[in-house]
């Protein structure tokens, strides 16, 4: 781990601590100060330097993440009461509630009726749920508080039930209406008694890959 150099830095743990990394047998037999070092004050102004560039690198490694952190999450609206949330079932499990896989992420919605701090809020959840009101925004998602620009197309056509058809010959008025024994039949039509037909026997074949095979005995010569 520490001879190892780290993405952000570009330098290994042991250089920073350690200025110089001489090398064992250099470190044993000779006795002069380390190639371009004259004295022990340039050896920690080398040092610092050092330490100022791994400085800079690690916040610049810092502020790209932060970019790409915050290019794949929007920020946190202006907490008010009266907001409506949804409770992420991940980051907040409420019991009882996930038990299948297909069953839903999140809970909700309920209503914000204090906020704590820029990042506490208060919520109003029903009795059945046992559990503290107070949530993190970090586990909770917000209902959008702008006009929604598609509220017209998912808006579903109505159905024009006077071009349906109706009337007994499709509805029938009551259940009475609807036949009962065999005598309300038609007398055109064949009344057929279940009980009586028997399922026709199905013929035996051989499996598909067995229906060009020649079967035949084998007999020793």
């Amino acid at each position: 781990m520490n001879s190892t150099p780290a993405l952000s830095t570009g330098f290994r743990p042991f250089d920073l601590v350690f200025v110089a990394h001489p090398d064992v047998v250099h470190a044993v037999f000779d006795g002069h100060e380390h190639s371009g070092v004259s004295s022990f004050e340039e050896r920690l102004s080398a040092a610092a330097e050092r330490l100022d560039e791994a400085r800079r690198a690690i916040l610049e490694a810092r502020s790209d993440q932060k970019r790409r952190y915050d290019a794949r999450r929007s920020a946190i609206p202006a907490l008010h009461t009266g907001m409506m949330v949804w409770v992420r079932l991940r980051d907040r499990p409420l019991p009882g509630l996930v038990r299948d896989k297909l069953d839903a992420r999140k809970h909700g919605p309920f209503e914000v009726v204090e906020v704590l701090s820029a990042h506490r809020v208060r919520l109003r959840l029903p009795a059945d749920l046992d559990v503290d009101p107070v949530f993190n925004v970090e586990q909770l998602d917000f209902a959008p508080v702008e006009v929604d620009p598609f509220a017209d197309a998912r808006v579903l056509p109505t159905v024009d039930t006077a071009a349906l058809p109706s009337g007994p010959a499709f509805v029938p008025d009551s259940v009475d209406a609807l036949p009962t024994t065999t005598d309300a039949v038609a007398p055109d039509q064949d009344v057929v008694e279940t009980e009586s037909v028997a399922a026709a026997s199905r013929s035996r074949r051989a499996p598909g890959n067995l229906r060009e095979f020649q079967l035949g005995t084998l007999a020793p010569v």
